[in-house]
């Protein structure tokens, strides 16, 4: 029949492609830089094609793609990362570093999942793979009491500053 492969054809076993996903830090400051490299790798013998990354972001950050050789296939639109890459030869990798700043408003985890789909084998069959990173955003935790002076609203007020655990300052104003 016409399309079929020719029976005494050796069958080549489909090409597994892995994907990590790195958070620069596991944890950074609130005001500082998060971000996550996304690589992704053909570990066997034989082409994938169609390989594409489709990751969505968590909301609230300005994500951006850091510019790279590999970045050129990929872009951020409505908070979700796209890279498309084609065609990964055996022992071929990609790779996308993604960045944000951060401030007070984005204090906790930040995790998402990265998506990979391609095609590989003989006759091609669609594959699937993901891969998961979490890292975080840490904000410091002070209270400020309001303390009244002896003698009423005419006097100065003393301010304490502590944390959950510790008083840091007293002071008056």
């Amino acid at each position: 029949r016409r399309g079929d492969a020719p029976r005494d054809r050796p069958e080549v076993p489909p090409g597994e492609v892995e994907v990590i996903k790195v958070p620069d830090e596991p944890v950074v400051n609130a005001g500082d830089q998060i971000g996550f490299t996304i690589v992704v790798r053909n570990t066997q013998a034989i082409p994938a094609t169609s390989v594409r990354i489709t990751d969505t972001l968590q909301a609230g950050l300005a994500w951006r793609v850091v510019p790279s050789v590999d970045s050129a296939a990929c872009s951020i639109a409505g908070g979700v990362l796209i890279c498309s890459w084609g065609t990964l030869n055996p022992g071929q990798a990609r790779q996308v570093r993604i960045v944000a700043p951060t401030s007070v408003a984005d204090c906790g985890p930040v995790e998402n999942i990265a998506y990979l789909t391609y095609w590989s084998g003989s006759p091609a069959v669609l594959k699937y793979g993901q891969a998961e990173a979490i890292s975080g955003v840490a904000c410091a935790n002070i209270e400020v009491d309001k303390i009244t002076a002896p003698g009423g609203a005419a006097q100065p007020f003393n301010f304490q500053l502590r944390t959950e655990t510790s008083l840091l300052q007293t002071f008056t104003l």
